[in-house]
């Protein structure tokens, strides 16, 4: 049995392995995040690559911002004193 291979079956192949690379991701994000207020979609194979890209690296960006405003809290409550200081170049 011998079948051939056209090109645009290994770019089927490599959407959907980026596909399920990407809702894998996903996923792990979702369950990593399950006391988080980030609204999910439910997304699936069925969805297009650009659609899961876009849904993948807006949560991705939105937990960014997230950690960062909750590092800058936790920072500005141990060090309330850090506002206030002023470093000898500054006039």
């Amino acid at each position: 049995y011998n079948q051939k291979i056209t090109k645009s079956t290994y770019i089927d192949k490599d959407t959907i392995d980026k596909k399920r690379n990407l809702l894998f991701k996903y996923e792990r994000i979702k369950f990593n995040s399950s006391n988080s207020n980030i609204p999910f979609k439910d997304l699936s194979m069925n969805n297009s690559y650009d659609e899961i890209k876009i849904e993948v690296d807006k949560i991705t960006h939105n937990k960014s911002i997230q950690s960062s405003v909750k590092f800058q809290k936790k920072l500005l409550k141990t060090c309330p004193i850090i506002g206030y200081i002023r470093l000898p170049d500054q006039k």
